[in-house]
């Protein structure tokens, strides 16, 4: 496992329909999983001086009749610059996710969790129903039309601007 210094929680929403799939009207490039970038959601959470590679961001989102969110995806950090996140590789929930059962206070920053959880908490993911992607490969759990869908509406709205804080 790579040297990881941290874990940061984001909350995004999601579509609709489908909690997999990113919300392709409010929140449709971040975590761009597609390109292996993150670019625009949680302004302060990118420019962060501290936020350091090899940091895990645990992408969750609040799916209806759960009481915690759900860990959708992660990704660790792998270059920082000028507020853009890149990374090289995701887990993904192709089946029943994990509820990350804690109330979470939310931050500018994102949550922080200790290296050690982290690490447990991505142990438990692989043991359990995420599967790791390269950047641009469509998880088997997203139809290709959904997966088409949700790209064309991320490069539709490259250069409009974003309101999540």
């Amino acid at each position: 496992m790579l040297d990881i210094v941290e874990g940061r929680l984001v909350t995004h929403k999601h579509d609709r329909e489908n909690w997999r799939l990113r919300d392709m009207v409010e929140h449709p490039r971040d975590p761009n999983w597609e390109t292996g970038q993150y670019t625009t959601c949680h302004k302060l959470f990118r420019l962060n001086k501290k936020l350091q590679s090899n940091t895990v961001v645990f992408d969750l989102v609040f799916v209806k009749g759960r009481k915690f969110p759900v860990i959708r995806s992660v990704f660790v950090i792998k270059d920082i610059n000028i507020g853009i996140i890149k990374f090289g590789s995701f887990l993904f929930s192709d089946g029943e996710p994990l509820e990350l059962k804690r109330n979470l206070t939310s931050t500018s920053y994102g949550p922080k969790l200790s290296k050690e959880e982290s690490v447990e908490l991505l142990r438990r993911m692989k043991n359990n129903s995420y599967n790791e992607y390269k950047i641009g490969e469509k998880p088997k759990s997203i139809s290709a039309w959904d997966w088409e869908r949700m790209k064309m509406a991320a490069s539709s709205t490259s250069n409009k601007p974003h309101s999540c804080q």
